[in-house]
């Protein structure tokens, strides 16, 4: 695992693509050489992009935060549910104590509220997926894939709605937009 990456600069990207295909090639000479079995080991494809799990975030009109994920905070506005333990790699990961006490409540799930799509200061922008208005341990949970769709289904229709009432984003009540997406099936 590298960390340190800069996720928003070309130059660096490219050079961890260069070191981590080295070091995958590193894997398949080790592997090739001392697991019985595996002399003809090959590499049949490797990912395309560098994943880079942190980049840019948006202060939003609210900050989901640590204490919100790990005491289950629901929000009357909330427009999308998690349950994800916090999953920030680094060598606390070792530590079951440090990994037990950074999850949700078993059976719980805490709340996204509609305000972390709003950037502050910026009119007629949402954002959704792992750019959303949070700290580090709390997009540490919620950049997972079907949080991710859940902010995205949210923030299009918070946009039809937004349109359909020539209104601005922050115009619309969360609880309205809410009521909207369980009609529309979501798990709220």
């Amino acid at each position: 695992m590298t960390t340190g990456i800069d996720g928003t600069s070309p130059e660096v990207l490219t050079q961890a693509e260069v070191e981590g295909r080295r070091l995958v090639w590193e894997c398949i000479r080790f592997i090739r050489k001392y697991v019985p079995g595996a002399e003809n080991a090959y590499l049949s494809k490797t990912p395309f992009l560098y994943g880079i799990r942190e980049t840019r975030m948006i202060l939003g009109e609210y900050l989901l935060t640590e204490d919100d994920v790990l005491k289950a905070r629901k929000f009357k506005d909330g427009i999308a549910k998690d349950s994800f333990f916090i999953d920030i790699h680094g060598p606390h990961l070792q530590d079951k104590e440090w990994v037990k006490s950074h999850r949700v409540p078993e059976g719980d799930w805490y709340e996204i509220p509609y305000h972390c799509l709003l950037p502050k200061d910026i009119d007629n922008l949402l954002t959704a997926g792992r750019c959303i208005s949070s700290d580090r341990e709390a997009n540490g949970s919620l950049r997972i894939m079907p949080t991710c769709m859940a902010t995205g289904q949210a923030a299009g229709t918070a946009g039809a709605m937004a349109i359909k009432g020539k209104i601005k984003p922050r115009e619309i009540k969360g609880e309205k937009l809410r009521e909207i997406l369980i009609s529309q099936g979501a798990d709220l």
